[in-house]
């Protein structure tokens, strides 16, 4: 979810959405608390964020906390298994 500066204010994931009345805001569902990383974060890093959260994406923020994309885990650990 965004603001209207296109700032990240929160996230949420489909399931929530589907299980929630259709006239409930956004925003009483959402997690504000987000983790996210930039586009100079390692890649160990955002793997620790995950397993750490038990999450499975990554939003990529900019330095004005406007989403740049989204990082799923498959592909940072496929990234890292080329490495070892």
């Amino acid at each position: 979810m965004v603001n209207h500066d296109d700032q990240l204010v929160g996230v949420f994931n489909l399931h929530e959405l589907l299980l929630e009345d259709r006239e409930t805001p956004v925003y009483k569902f959402m997690v504000q608390a987000v983790e996210v990383i930039h586009l100079t974060t390692p890649e160990e890093i955002a793997v620790k964020k995950m397993m750490k959260y038990n999450i499975h994406a990554l939003p990529v923020i900019n330095k004005d906390k406007r989403i740049l994309g989204i990082v799923p885990f498959d592909s940072i650990t496929g990234f890292l298994s080329s490495k070892l």
